[in-house]
């Protein structure tokens, strides 16, 4: 959801901020609300926000189920630039400022508005600010991590399996694997992209901390509607950027990935037009803040400016609940949502994560922080 214009002005005047299976329920379903006033009536149909939705499930989809194929991430987009549309779905089947009221109990007394077709992505007026406070676009953002995922820097991993090479398909496994570091080349050098290109995947992300085959985060009921991926990520974790500076950590519950499936002019495959979206819990969030490190290293803790200024934004711009719930339970997670496209690849060997070098001083980690 967007911060309504008013509020939006009054809390960041120097910023540009932009705008499943069963796991998010009534996903894959397009909902429209009609008023029919009867025959004797000439009154025409009152149709509702449509609810942005991936394609449903598809009821006729052809047998087989031989084709598998690993992609890598090779660029992502915040949307938190100036004019960006916003992107993902409309996770709590709410239109916000648009006929319907919240989903859960906003903090402030301005509504938080979605975007078109109940879109909520609210977190990237938080990338925004991160962008801002460490000193623009070459540092953080669209266009930073972009750079780094084609350069071979970071990614994430994506696998397909049991999927008949169709159009449509009505089960597919699909795996998500962040990596531990940079594309493994004998020569230290960039990515291929040819295929060919091993990344390292990071223990954190294998059920039993070893197992490449039994991934953490993974959808056993995927499918594909009309070329589309659609699959669920009740939980998932990943890091954007690599080299232990610029770096966020992000946690998300209740996920949904889609994309479009595409053959590669080498006769692999590959995903265009993707779409990361979840929820994002407040307490994650303040985890994200812990792990995030600047492009010197860098930490951001309590008590510092921009920490402090970012705390009110977030903890004033709760839009979502984390879980389920009622409308009267106030608002605990940023709806989050990221543009992506990715490119064929393998899955490398596991390896451990490393921490971060430079840590906050006691009492200054943003991981034990809470809103008021």
């Amino acid at each position: 959801m967007r911060l309504s214009r008013i509020w939006l002005a009054s809390l960041l005047l120097p910023l540009v901020v932009l705008p499943v299976s069963c796991i998010l329920d009534g996903y894959g379903r397009d909902v429209i609300t009609t008023v029919d006033a009867g025959q004797d009536v000439d009154v025409p149909d009152v149709v509702g926000c449509p609810h942005r939705s991936p394609p449903p499930l598809p009821t006729d989809a052809p047998p087989g189920a031989s084709e598998s194929f690993v992609v890598a991430l090779r660029s992502v987009d915040l949307r938190e630039g100036a004019g960006a549309l916003p992107v993902g779905f409309d996770l709590d089947k709410t239109c916000s400022c648009q006929g319907e009221t919240a989903s859960c109990r906003e903090p402030g007394k301005m509504p938080i508005c979605d975007g078109a077709e109940g879109i909520d992505n609210a977190a990237s007026k938080l990338f925004t600010l991160i962008q801002g406070a460490v000193g623009g676009t070459d540092k953080f953002g669209s266009s930073f991590f972009s750079n780094e995922a084609n350069q071979g820097i970071w990614s994430i991993l994506m696998r397909v399996r049991g999927y008949n090479g169709q159009a449509d398909d009505d089960k597919v496994e699909f795996d998500f694997y962040p990596t531990a570091g940079g594309v493994d080349k004998p020569d230290g050098g960039a990515a291929a992209w040819d295929g060919q290109d091993s990344w390292p995947i990071t223990t954190t992300a294998l059920a039993d901390g070893k197992t490449i085959d039994d991934p953490r985060f993974k959808n056993l009921q995927a499918y594909v509607a009309n070329h589309v991926l659609v699959a669920s990520l009740p939980q998932s974790s990943f890091t954007l950027g690599g080299s232990g500076v610029s770096t966020v950590t992000i946690r998300l519950t209740g996920g949904l990935v889609t994309a479009e499936i595409v053959k590669t002019d080498a006769g692999g495959w590959a995903l265009t037009s993707g779409v990361l979206a979840g929820r994002w819990t407040l307490p994650d969030i303040f985890l994200s803040l812990s792990t995030f490190r600047d492009n010197k290293g860098e930490p951001i803790c309590k008590g510092n400016v921009a920490y402090e200024f970012g705390k009110t934004t977030i903890c004033g711009g709760a839009d979502i609940l984390g879980g389920t719930g009622v409308p009267s339970d106030a608002c605990d997670a940023l709806s989050f949502g990221v543009a992506f496209t990715a490119d064929p690849a393998q899955l490398g060997f596991p390896v451990d994560p490393t921490n971060p070098a430079k840590e906050c001083p006691d009492g200054g980690d943003p991981a034990d922080d809470t809103c008021p």
